[in-house]
């Protein structure tokens, strides 16, 4: 019997995250915006649904909601599910309610974390799920569902926000540092999208693949003894 996945959250990363999971999948996106869940349910071959009630069809239930509405989503979510079922909370910051894995002993409630960028996750950029799960068989499970990213792998998924909160800051003031950069030397508005977005992020992924010219070989090892 082929397995029942439900997406909870039809925005950007619930998008990406429903997207990941295999044809053979029944796929549930369920979302309070109808028109949002239809429209990633059309896009995924899935049914959209208002109602947590579905949930209770779900082999696994996989929570991309804003970090806030965990906590109560997954109480709510968790009610439904049958014996057996997964509790995924992918949400970055988001938080399981205290408690809840002793509330609900018949489901298996694990985080697992995406490490990426939803735009740049659907164009294929890499990406990672870390998971708490000591289960192998919840481990090979959402390694199943989840074919897309690079790997799901077991690890300490307390790290994934503060590493992606360094990540974030640190590219975001990069880009702001070449615009102004930039528009002190008075260029054109229309210059800006191919430098940062293709010189400075593609300098940033050849640093990390390890193949950089001369000239921004030099200036990592520059920096890096300056730090």
């Amino acid at each position: 019997m082929a397995l029942t996945a439900a997406v909870l959250g039809a925005g950007r990363m619930g998008s990406v995250a429903a997207e990941q999971l295999p044809g053979d999948v029944r796929k549930l996106i369920v979302d309070m915006d109808r028109a949002a869940a239809e429209r990633i349910a059309e896009k995924t071959g899935g049914e959209a649904h208002m109602d947590y009630a579905c949930l209770s069809e779900a082999d696994a239930v996989l929570l991309v909601l804003p970090a806030p509405v965990i906590p109560k989503a997954a109480e709510k979510a968790a009610g439904y599910m049958k014996d057996g079922a997964v509790l995924v909370n992918m949400s970055t910051k988001g938080e399981f309610p205290e408690g809840l894995a002793a509330q609900y002993p018949k489901l298996s409630v694990v985080c697992a974390k995406i490490i990426g960028h939803a735009d740049s996750m659907r164009g294929g950029a890499p990406s990672l799920v870390v998971t708490d799960t000591e289960d192998d068989k919840v481990l090979e499970l959402l390694r199943y569902l989840l074919p897309g990213y690079a790997d799901v792998v077991q690890g300490d998924v307390s790290m994934v926000p503060k590493l992606s909160t360094i990540a974030s800051t640190e590219g975001i003031r990069a880009a702001v540092r070449v615009k102004k950069q930039a528009e002190a030397l008075g260029i054109p508005e229309g210059w800006l999208r191919p430098l940062i977005y293709t010189v400075c992020a593609g300098t940033t992924r050849a640093f990390i693949d390890g193949n950089m010219g001369e000239f921004a070989q030099k200036l990592a090892d520059q920096f890096a003894q300056e730090e």
